[in-house]
């Protein structure tokens, strides 16, 4: 395999796996308080667009996937609700993008992180999301 030069400059800082069974959002979803559960996830703009499109499980099983690996890729887990807040995952069809904010943005400053890749897979029963930090 060759590189380029640029390309030996980049450094792998962290990297962050995250499996999740898409039945546990399918029953958080069929509860009546499912708007409150994704307001503690999901930024409220897009809890409050919720209105149970037929893509909802796997859209949110996928984002809550990609969010739990760049915490586990940044080191600070799932410690607060917040956090969650702070990682913005955008998908557009099968591309995901991250994009971060508040606290967790400046501990990936604080560490040097100037990209986050990411990626995930999808089967029947679960998601399987990956984040690799970059400087």
């Amino acid at each position: 395999m060759v590189f380029s030069h640029e390309a030996e400059k980049l450094h792998l800082k962290g990297i962050g796996i995250d499996i999740f069974e898409k039945k546990r959002m399918k029953a958080a979803l069929a509860r009546k308080n499912s708007v409150v559960f994704l307001k503690r996830i999901f930024r409220s703009t897009k809890a409050e667009k919720f209105k149970r499109p037929a893509g909802e499980c796997l859209y949110f099983s996928t984002a809550f996937a990609l969010k739990e690996a760049v915490l586990k890729a940044l080191g600070t887990g799932w410690n607060s609700p917040s956090n969650f807040h702070d990682v913005r995952v955008k998908l557009k069809g099968r591309k995901a993008e991250i994009e971060l904010s508040g606290k967790i943005k400046a501990i990936a400053q604080k560490k040097g992180i100037k990209k986050i890749v990411c990626d995930y897979s999808v089967s029947p029963r679960h998601v399987v999301a990956v984040a690799a930090l970059i400087s």
